[in-house]
């Protein structure tokens, strides 16, 4: 099972944490992936890598310089091998220059595309950046939630 756990707490101190994340991802043990690593033109992202051919260069969990974090959560239902990767969803994120609420709207129209799966994007306010606070998103098509795309609250609660 795959799980996710985070806290973002813009109001954060000097001795807290802005953000606590912990992800467990299960994947068989033999499928290839690269180690994490810094990654494309800039060296801009850091995430593993998939390497399963047909689906190089997906990733399920990756961070971004500019505070972006995108986590992607499979659904456990029967596997369609014509649909497209879920890897992309997150990778493609921390790479684009889309805003998080167009980029979650995208990918909520084009959500039937894929194998079931629950995305949960982040925006960091970063330290000494001016701004509105951290901004979180999720995207599913699982058929038990209420919409396909939700906006999460950052919380200051344990």
């Amino acid at each position: 099972m795959c799980l996710l756990f985070y806290n973002v707490n813009d109001a954060a101190t000097n001795d807290e944490f802005s953000l606590v994340l912990a992800n467990n991802r299960d994947e068989y043990w033999t499928r290839p992936t690269k180690t994490a690593d810094f990654w494309n033109s800039g060296e801009t992202c850091l995430s593993g890598l998939d390497q399963e051919p047909g689906r190089e260069g997906g990733t399920w969990f990756g961070v971004n310089v500019f505070g972006r974090i995108g986590c992607l959560v499979n659904i456990s239902s029967q596997q369609d091998t014509t649909k497209r990767g879920r890897g992309f969803l997150v990778s493609d994120f921390l790479t684009s220059h889309e805003t998080l609420e167009s980029y979650s709207k995208r990918i909520a129209a084009e959500k039937d595309e894929y194998n079931g799966f629950t995305l949960t994007l982040i925006e960091l306010q970063l330290p000494g950046t001016k701004g509105t606070g951290s901004r979180i998103m999720q995207v599913t098509n699982d058929k038990l939630a209420d919409s396909p795309v939700s906006q999460k609250q950052p919380s200051a609660d344990g």
